[in-house]
């Protein structure tokens, strides 16, 4: 973070001022830099200035390097240093790795200039994470490097090091490589070493955890007195006998990737990202102590930091690494977490600690006395509800530029607002219909194969099929959807006829912390819903999933109920009554309605507000416009266009893990 002095105010203009080094004195003839950052936003000031003084803390290291190959004592104390920084780099990604919710809270729009996406300090933040997350995958990479003679990774994985001894990494001679192939198979080892350390394979002894909590994650390890027994006949205090001590418990994060794996089968995509954000959670607000020596006190300091973190937590990379009682000072007052995703966290918790109590080398815990008895403050505030959209919303939308013309951008795809003749259909232009007609979310609607468009051989109704290969929300989310007329109307069945065992919408690139296809198209659609004048706070994509159900919900009786939560895939309280207790013998053995019950409540589906003539009409000419748009703008909209308009940070898939 920059330093406060850097950044001076001169008539509510704000300048970014930083003294030379001698030599630069010496060489430039002057003694400082100021800069006119042309900004009277403080916020805006303060990031420049933290840009600027990161580039220029860069320069002035570069040009203090020598280039040259280390004595041999330096290469034994470089190795040295390599091995331990990888283990510690591990451990410390592995202790903040954290998954929000589906969509990102309407405050993670942060104001003012934010670095570009290929500025180097976002660059070597995703670096550092692709080396650290998974350390099997990088020994396994390094190796492939010291085969083919690749050594920039290692450069990049040396340069702090090599900066202690005053080394530029980037030197190129013939000695150096061979230092560097050294290091590359230390290296190699030292994450084989990581990869059982970060999963408790590898038996640490108390001084090590003790020495890795101070200098990394700046946690202090709890140990008790030995256990001991009291003698009956003269009241001396006696060591427990070896047969009879119990194993000690090992420290918390040892028992995470077990707990996480053993739930892995009973929950999908964000849930199980949620569950790893709530432990992450744990163990930075409690520490990384063992097991078994949690204490009412950690319980009440853990619910006393959730109900008071700001509701943006984990959206700025600055929450990952700052300690959270700093963050808690920093931001006193900020909006909260919503009881929701707070008594989530919780349960997750609690449920993490039943499962840790049962392990053999735990001793008991009583949980009903350290977790039960608490309430979140009355400033903590439920969740909104989601608003429907209303029909004057739908109306505007619908003859916005998307679905009447637009003028396209050279450079953005998604850049439509501006009103112009080209209509192109594609996820842009279907998404939106699609999920008013049957109700999905926009993830499973993003996960559409041509494929999935079926014929029921019965009745020939036709129907989406979420099926259990799609990463879905719940057990409940795996169903069949007739397909709305209205979309057939529209073209669907052309659409998905065209992708055949291809995604419907083939320029969708997974992104995000889940990495989840939608991502981009959900950070796209709130700018454009602002840029047409139809934003309202919570009335957003998943707000059309609210719409298609009210269209449906007509008749609250259960039947009616079950009908609607088996098309949504919804996992309704009474849903579960249903399938669990049975409200009657006849309800106990409902299976699932039948396709033409189905088929019937996708079609009360009807919005007047949308005019599906003249959308055909409209869009008569896509196919001709997008070939019009390749030859005009082929890095854009060509068979070789950049998929992606920004990097986007790497991401781990469930299969990975």
């Amino acid at each position: 973070m920059a330093n406060s002095s850097h950044l001076v105010n001169r008539n509510g203009v704000f300048y970014w001022r930083r003294r030379l080094p001698a030599p630069w004195v010496r060489a430039f003839g002057r003694s400082q830099l100021l800069i006119s950052l042309r900004s009277r936003d403080p916020k805006a000031g303060r990031r420049i200035a933290r840009v600027l003084t990161v580039e220029f803390d860069r320069i002035a290291l570069h040009m203090e390097l020598e280039k040259r190959v280390p004595t041999e004592s330096e290469q034994a104390l470089i190795l040295k240093r390599l091995y331990e920084a990888v283990i510690q780099e591990c451990r410390q990604e592995r202790a903040r790795w954290y998954d929000g919710d589906e969509l990102p809270p309407e405050a993670y729009q942060d104001n003012g200039p934010s670095l570009p996406p290929d500025h180097p300090a976002i660059l070597d933040d995703i670096e550092t994470q692709s080396f650290f997350m998974d350390p099997k995958d990088t020994a396994k990479s390094l190796r492939s490097d010291l085969a083919a003679n690749r050594y920039q990774p290692i450069r990049w994985l040396l340069r702090s090091v090599l900066a202690e001894q005053s080394i530029d990494p980037e030197t190129d001679e013939t000695a150096f490589r061979k230092f560097l192939r050294l290091a590359i198979h230390m290296a190699a080892k030292a994450f084989d070493d990581a990869e059982k350390d970060v999963n408790g394979e590898m038996p640490i002894g108390l001084d090590a955890l003790v020495a890795a909590g101070r200098a990394g994650l700046n946690l202090a390890v709890e140990t008790d007195a030995p256990p001991s027994i009291r003698s009956q006949d003269n009241g001396a205090r006696q060591q427990v006998p070896a047969h009879l001590a119990r194993p000690s418990a090992r420290p918390l994060s040892a028992y995470v990737k077990s707990f996480l794996e053993s739930e892995e089968a009973h929950v999908t995509g964000g849930t199980h990202g949620q569950k790893k954000a709530a432990l992450n959670l744990l163990l930075r607000i409690v520490g990384d102590i063992p097991a078994d020596s949690i204490k009412r006190s950690h319980s009440e300091k853990l619910h006393d930091y959730l109900q008071r973190l700001p509701s943006t937590f984990g959206k700025s990379s600055r929450h990952k690494t700052v300690d959270i009682a700093k963050i808690l000072a920093d931001e006193p007052g900020a909006n909260t977490m919503s009881s929701v995703t707070l008594d989530r966290h919780w349960r997750t918790i609690r449920a993490f600690y039943q499962y840790v109590s049962i392990q053999d080398d735990v001793g008991p815990i009583d949980l009903n006395r350290i977790f039960n008895g608490f309430r979140w403050n009355p400033k903590v505030k439920d969740e909104e509800p989601r608003v429907l959209w209303s029909d004057d919303a739908l109306e505007k939308l619908f003859a916005s530029p998307i679905w009447t013309g637009f003028a396209p951008h050279p450079k953005k795809r998604h850049w439509r607002h501006r009103p112009g003749a080209v209509i192109v259909k594609d996820e842009y232009w279907w998404l939106p219909l699609m999920a008013l007609y049957q109700g999905a979310r926009l993830e499973e609607l993003c996960q559409l194969k041509g494929v999935d468009v079926k014929s029921d051989e019965e009745t020939g109704i036709v129907f989406l099929d979420f099926h259990s290969d799609m990463r879905l929300k719940n057990e409940a989310s795996i169903r069949k959807v007739p397909v709305h007329s209205a979309l057939i109307a529209l073209g669907f069945l052309d659409l998905a006829k065209a992708a055949g065992p291809q995604l419907l919408f083939p320029r969708l690139v997974a992104g995000g912390r889940d990495a989840k296809l939608g991502f981009d198209y959900s950070q796209e659609f709130k700018p454009y819903r602002e840029a047409i004048g139809v934003y309202r706070k919570r009335m957003d994509f998943h707000s059309f999933r609210h719409n298609f159900t009210t269209k449906l919900l007509r008749d609250h009786s259960i039947r009616e109920l079950l009908t609607i939560d088996e098309l949504t895939g919804h996992d309704t309280k009474e849903r579960k009554e249903i399938r669990e207790k049975g409200h009657s013998m006849t309800i106990g053995y409902f299976g699932g309605n039948l396709m033409t019950t189905l088929k019937e409540a996708v079609e009360r589906a009807v919005y007047p507000q949308i005019d599906l003539g003249r959308l055909v009409r409209l869009a008569a000419e896509a196919e001709a416009n997008v070939k019009m748009l390749q030859e005009r703008h082929p890095m854009v909209w060509g068979d070789r266009a950049i998929l992606k308009e920004r990097k986007v940070r790497p991401t781990r898939s469930r299969a990975a893990e």
